[in-house]
């Protein structure tokens, strides 16, 4: 079953949830169906439930709030920044985001500290953006489905949203 629904054309909020039955790894199936290549009347199956991140668990974009929290810490100039951040969301809401030009832009800031200050920076923008922004139905949520493969999907990259998934218990 698929439902998916969407509110204002700004700040949208997109909910996905898709769920659906597997059974195990794929078998070849041939043109002609036997006993051995079709599931059994009782196996067992496993339910796959996605669940999409910024503003959906997360009341807000995670990616969003890291520009701003850099922008804090005084890492990044805010009227830069936020200009270019808007041109390319501008982009992306029309369809004709350059991805690569993107993230080249989003990963700067990566690829200019450690990896140390950027685990420091990490860990400040989990305590100061990201848990004040957590859904207060995302963990009940979450928690209904922990016998399910469940998997977060996003735009943004692992760096930013692994930790939030972890922290919200999907690895």
């Amino acid at each position: 079953a698929i439902r998916a629904g969407c509110l204002g054309p700004f700040g949208t909020f997109c909910r996905l949830a898709l769920s659906a039955w597997f059974e195990g790894p794929l078998r070849k199936r041939s043109s002609r169906a036997t006993a051995d290549t079709q599931p059994s009347v009782g196996a067992r199956m496993k339910r796959l439930v996605l669940f999409d991140l910024d503003d959906t668990l997360l009341a807000g974009d995670s990616d969003y709030q890291w520009g701003q929290m850099l922008i804090e810490a005084g890492v990044l100039d805010r009227a830069t920044y936020e200009a270019r951040n808007l041109e390319f969301y501008e982009r992306y809401k029309a369809g004709v985001l350059d991805l690569s030009e993107f993230l080249a832009f989003q990963l700067q800031p990566l690829a200019n500290h450690s990896r140390a200050q950027l685990d420091a920076w990490h860990a400040q923008f989990m305590t100061s953006k990201v848990l004040p922004m957590i859904r207060p139905g995302a963990r009940p949520l979450l928690d209904r489905y922990r016998d399910a493969v469940t998997v977060i999907i996003t735009a943004t990259n692992r760096f930013i949203t692994g930790p939030i998934a972890a922290t919200l218990g999907v690895t």
